[in-house]
């Protein structure tokens, strides 16, 4: 299968969390006991590492007690300082839940899993995204929806969002804690090769074997413009760090910037001999680099569109 994937770094506390093997899943201490506010309708939740299945702690809570709260408690008793994650037979319980809304029952054992770093999500032309543990290699998530290959996907700037693009015509928004589908976006006339957020978290960019890409409301899904002016499928498209401009690439060997304002192309990128497969601003947003078929990547000046280097080779 063909596979495309993306990086998150720096996670906050807030997104997905995942199991990591270092630290605190190992030694001989007993599991320890807290005894929560004697309610009526209380829960005994027992908690395990989910690597090792070392026992935590045994909690007895209220069932309307929230699945956060539970957290904090097992957090407390582990002597983890770093977020945690609870599942159960595999799937991820959402925090803002209760015990009773999560499905947990008197007696239920939760796996314990620990905060890491990076997560890795892969598209597939299995129609499926997943998402991976870097320190394991463990899937923490399938994400099913689409209708056809995966093409593209991509984390929202803080990790809570993913989003995939796929030859369905579709892009989807995915939570990135529970996995759910939040928006599917519709309008394109074709597949849909790329989707990226903005490095602000409010905008979200596709593009599509339909000549266009177009931009939409990373909140709420909605559609908000189109940008028009490709002769041919625009394989990539790429936010600037100032949120406002954005660089698409396409099989008519030219590569636009847009300003995603008014829909206005700015510049257009001219100097390869084959189609342009990807458009990426640099970090510092002068840059603008170019990859393409006829052999080459190109250098461009993002605010003249001046030619600064040529790469072959």
């Amino acid at each position: 299968a063909k596979l495309s994937c993306f990086f998150l770094s720096g996670e906050p506390a807030t997104s997905c969390g995942m199991p990591c093997s270092d630290g605190g899943e190992s030694g001989n201490q007993s599991p320890a006991h807290i005894e929560a506010d004697d309610l009526p309708a209380t829960f005994q939740v027992s908690a395990r590492y989910a690597l090792s299945g070392e026992p935590i702690c045994t909690v007895q809570a209220p069932s309307t007690l929230s699945v956060a709260r539970l957290r904090q408690s097992i957090a407390i008793a582990s002597g983890c300082h770093a977020p945690l994650r609870l599942s159960l037979d595999g799937q991820l319980i959402p925090g803002a839940a209760s015990l009773r809304e999560a499905g947990l029952n008197d007696g239920v054992c939760v796996d314990v899993l620990r905060h890491a770093n990076q997560r890795l999500a892969t598209a597939s032309t299995d129609m499926t995204v997943k998402i991976w543990c870097c320190q394991t290699g463990d899937c923490l998530m399938t994400l099913t929806g689409h209708e056809n290959q995966v093409m593209s996907i991509c984390f929202s700037p803080d990790g809570q969002l993913l989003a995939s693009s796929s030859t369905d015509h579709t892009a989807k928004i995915w939570c990135g804690e529970t996995g759910e589908c939040l928006a599917t976006l519709q309008g394109h006339q074709s597949a849909v090769n790329a989707v990226r957020f903005s490095g602000d978290g409010r905008l979200l960019a596709t593009a599509s074997h339909d000549r266009t890409a177009r931009l939409w409301s990373a909140t709420t899904g909605s559609y908000i413009r189109s940008l028009l002016g490709h002769q041919r499928q625009v394989h990539s498209v790429h936010f600037a760090p100032d949120s406002w401009r954005i660089a698409t690439s396409s099989d008519d060997g030219t590569a636009k910037i847009w300003d995603t304002r008014d829909g206005q192309c700015i510049m257009e990128l001219l100097g390869h001999r084959g189609p342009i497969y990807s458009a990426q601003f640099s970090p510092n947003g002068r840059w603008v680099l170019t990859a393409s078929s006829d052999h080459s990547a190109a250098l461009w000046n993002s605010q003249t569109g001046e030619l600064e280097r040529q790469l072959r080779g």
